[in-house]
């Protein structure tokens, strides 16, 4: 039983390294991040897999939508750790034998991602409250660390993306 606490722990400790590592590189690049022509299906398929031991986890079901194979012209780094971080938290926030919707469309030249799960929702002072780092909205377990969407913010911030979230 202690072992398994052990490697709970030292997962905890490797992901909260990864997130300041990733948060510190895009806030003190003094350059542009180099741009990849990217078929964004295939990345969020991609992405999708690498979760998927999560998902079952959790007896979720996940469903991509996908109207097309639409490119985009993105770091692909810095978009696999802002995708990771929303389908993180839309996987932890949606209840056992939950649903999550990935779906990509494009409308008047943009490419448009959702996430949408089953979770419980947010409310107007909790999306206000986003972004500020070491702040986690609903604590339901020990394992985030609060900085997720303060990556997800700055990375959107220099990849010129928005980002909406709604209650």
């Amino acid at each position: 039983m202690h072992f398994d606490n052990l490697i709970e722990s030292c997962d905890r400790a490797s992901r909260l390294i990864e997130q300041l590592l990733a948060l510190s590189r895009v806030e003190t690049s003094v350059s542009t991040f180099e741009k990849d022509d990217l078929n964004i299906s295939e990345f969020i398929a991609q992405q999708i897999a690498y979760v998927y031991p999560q998902v079952e986890a959790k007896s979720q079901i996940i469903e991509f939508d996908d109207s097309g194979q639409h490119r985009v012209k993105v770091n692909k780094t810095l978009l696999e750790i802002l995708f990771r971080n929303l389908l993180d938290n839309a996987i932890r926030y949606s209840p056992h034998k939950g649903k999550i919707n990935v779906s990509v469309s494009k409308k008047d030249g943009h490419v448009f991602l959702s996430i949408e799960d089953s979770g419980k929702g947010l409310t107007q002072d909790q999306i206000n409250k986003l972004g500020i780092r070491f702040q986690r909205l609903g604590q339901i377990d020990s394992y985030g660390s609060g900085l997720g969407w303060s990556i997800i913010k700055k990375i959107s911030e220099v990849e010129r993306l928005m980002i909406q979230v709604a209650q």
